[in-house]
C-alpha cells in the first residue's frame, strides 16, 4: 500500500482519498475564520492591518473572547483615548469618580491622620476659628487670659512645624511659640 513519488520508490502514507477528505475537513473547519476589513482573511498569531473597521460579531453569543496567562493583560492598546461604553474606569465595582485622586485634599475627610476632627481640635490649645481671626494668643484652656504675650495687634504669623513666630502690629515685636505652647 502506498504511492509512488518522482524518485520510483513507493513510500507509505495517505492515499488520494484520505487527503481529500483530509482538505475538505481543513476547509470546513477554516469556514468559521474571521474575515479582515479589506476582504482578505484574518490571520490569527500575526499582525494584521486593515484600512477600515473590523466588526466582529455573534448572534449567538459573546463576540469577543481574549484570555491570557495568568499575570498577563489580556489586551494591549496603543492609545491613552478612553473608550466609550467600555467600563474599564470600575476599581471593585465603584467608578472612577468615587476615588480621591492622590494629590486632592477631601473637603468633608471625616479622618484626619487616623483621628477624628473633634480629637484633633481637643488636642489643640488654639482653636481653627482664634487661628482664622488672628487670635491664636487667646488660650482657650483659659478663658479671660492670653498665654505668653502676642500682644494686641497681631499682624502676621509664620510656622516650620515645631515653633510660631507671630508679629504683632501694636508693639513692633514678634513673639515664638513653641509646638508644646510655651
Amino acid at each position: 500500500m502506498g504511492s509512488t513519488c518522482e524518485c520510483g520508490r513507493r513510500h507509505r502514507g495517505l492515499g488520494r482519498g484520505a487527503l481529500g477528505v483530509s482538505v475538505v475537513a481543513l476547509v470546513v473547519a477554516m469556514s468559521g475564520s474571521a474575515i479582515a476589513a479589506t476582504g482578505g482573511t484574518f490571520i490569527l498569531g500575526r499582525s494584521n492591518t486593515a484600512t477600515a473597521t473590523t466588526i466582529l460579531s455573534n448572534t449567538a453569543g459573546t463576540p469577543l473572547s481574549l484570555k491570557a496567562k495568568s499575570g498577563r493583560a489580556p489586551l494591549a492598546v496603543n492609545s491613552s483615548v478612553l473608550v466609550p461604553k467600555l467600563n474599564a474606569d470600575l476599581l471593585d465595582g465603584l467608578h472612577s469618580g468615587a476615588f480621591l485622586r492622590s494629590k486632592a485634599t477631601a473637603a468633608n475627610a471625616s479622618k484626619l491622620g487616623g483621628q477624628t476632627l473633634g480629637q484633633v481640635k481637643s488636642g489643640l490649645k488654639i482653636t481653627p476659628q482664634q487661628l482664622a481671626t488672628l487670635r491664636w494668643d487667646k488660650d482657650p484652656t483659659k478663658p479671660g487670659t492670653f498665654a505668653t504675650g502676642a500682644g494686641t495687634g497681631p499682624a502676621g504669623i509664620g510656622f516650620d512645624g515645631a515653633h510660631m513666630w507671630v508679629t504683632n502690629y501694636s508693639t513692633g515685636t514678634v513673639s515664638v511659640f513653641n509646638l508644646n505652647g510655651t
